[in-house]
């Protein structure tokens, strides 16, 4: 709540702890601890009171590279101390006063200051490495920002990808009909944000099976790990969750019935009933879902699919010559058919318009979701399995196609 920053350098958390305890006779201040770690160019202004009748939450105030922090609120008599967080208002200046001063506890002499530059500085040769650092590994730091919530390492993680490694964050959600999101910020804290539900579930589910299995695994296991530990236990729910004031967000992965593992997301914007309330109703309508059978969605071929695998039947090619776009007697097609289970099919009807000569027409039913077509015998009033036409090379079109996508594949 303190909203400890992001910085080219970051130190302990960014945060430091400080104790405020009353004293007994005292009407004024409450009594203030030394900081942890010591602050270094920055103090805080003591506001808050102790001796007092009623207690109040302590809050500490401060913005970036500031040089004072403020602190306010009420303590009672009685009350036990307090220990709080607040934002180090400099990290890199903090780290720099540190390091300096654990050199000359040392008996290692510094001649110089510190100064934070505004750019990355650039090696030369005159310096010498005093060491380096490992990071964990990628995938340990996503799971400490999924299972903690842990908003300024998802801050960092963000700026790092867009800074360092020039990636475009909105790529990653570069998908077929999926609502491109508005990001503004890694941790998700900001306003201005705005992802639909049906970008998160789709991006969850292209992610798991494209490129990382590994990633469900760093989302809580809810009612066991991380900050799910207190929600209801449910089976195979992978749960994220998110809010700031009035809304509240739940995403990640889940099991129905038959162990069909399905992506969720569920958002609420500025919903008037208690917190606790809105995280009941999503513990229950998880809970039923996951005791639910889905039915598999039925997912079928666009046209331009179907249009390309049409054109490689020999019936097509033998009928049907190539004709210039612009030929007024050139081939007409027309699709017909909203393919179900039951009747999973499209159908389609090559011909010349009327106006030409040598009117001829062949009609097509293909499988919406395998493409395999059949041409219909207007004798027998039945559809056969179409042919396949050769290329020049002996090799069908559609082998083609395979092999040249196997290739851009590796």
């Amino acid at each position: 709540y303190y909203g400890a920053g992001a910085y080219g350098l970051n130190w302990r958390s960014n945060s430091f702890s400080i104790t405020f305890s009353d004293v007994a006779g005292r009407k004024d201040s409450a009594d203030m601890s030394k900081t942890v770690p010591v602050l270094y160019g920055a103090e805080i202004e003591n506001n808050v009171q102790g001796g007092q009748t009623e207690s109040e939450e302590i809050y500490l105030f401060s913005s970036p590279l500031a040089k004072t922090i403020f602190a306010s609120g009420k303590l009672k008599t009685d009350d036990a101390p307090q220990t709080e967080k607040g934002a180090i208002p400099d990290p890199p200046f903090q780290f720099g006063s540190e390091l300096k001063a654990h050199l000359e506890q040392n008996k290692i002499k510094v001649s110089g200051g510190i100064l934070i530059a505004e750019k990355k500085l650039i090696p030369v040769e005159s310096w010498t490495r005093a060491g380096v650092i490992q990071s964990p590994l990628l995938i340990d730091i996503v799971r400490e920002i999924n299972q903690n919530s842990n908003n300024l390492f998802a801050e960092c993680l963000s700026k790092t990808l867009q800074d360092s490694f020039k990636v475009d964050l909105k790529g990653l959600f570069d998908f077929e009909n999926m609502d491109q999101p508005n990001l503004v910020d890694g941790s998700g804290l900001s306003r201005t944000n705005l992802v639909t539900t049906s970008t998160h579930t789709e991006f969850l589910r292209q992610y798991n099976i494209i490129q990382n299995i590994e990633f469900k695994t760093t989302l809580p296991e809810a009612g066991v790990s991380g900050t799910m530990k207190n929600f209801s236990k449910i089976p195979g729910l992978y749960i994220k969750s998110g809010s700031v004031g009035k809304v509240r967000a739940y995403a990640g992965y889940m099991m129905d019935k038959n162990g069909r593992q399905m992506s969720f997301s569920l958002l609420f914007n500025n919903f008037s009933c208690p917190s606790p309330a809105v995280k009941n109703y999503c513990s229950e309508l998880l809970s039923a879902a996951a005791d639910y059978s889905f039915e598999l969605p039925f997912v079928y071929a666009r046209y331009d699919r179907i249009y390309d695998t049409l054109t490689t039947t020999k019936e097509f090619q033998e009928i049907f010559p190539a004709r210039p776009k612009t030929d007024s007697c050139a081939y007409r097609l027309t699709l017909s058919g909203k393919p179900t289970r039951s009747e999973p099919y499209i159908y389609a009807k090559y011909f010349y318009p009327e106006i030409c000569n040598n009117r001829r027409e062949l009609r097509f039913r293909i499988h919406a979701v395998s493409r395999i077509i059949e041409v219909y015998d207007p004798v027998n009033k039945f559809y056969n399995p179409a042919g396949v036409a050769e290329n020049d090379e002996g090799k069908t079109k559609s082998e083609s196609r395979k092999s040249r996508r196997k290739n851009l594949r590796k």
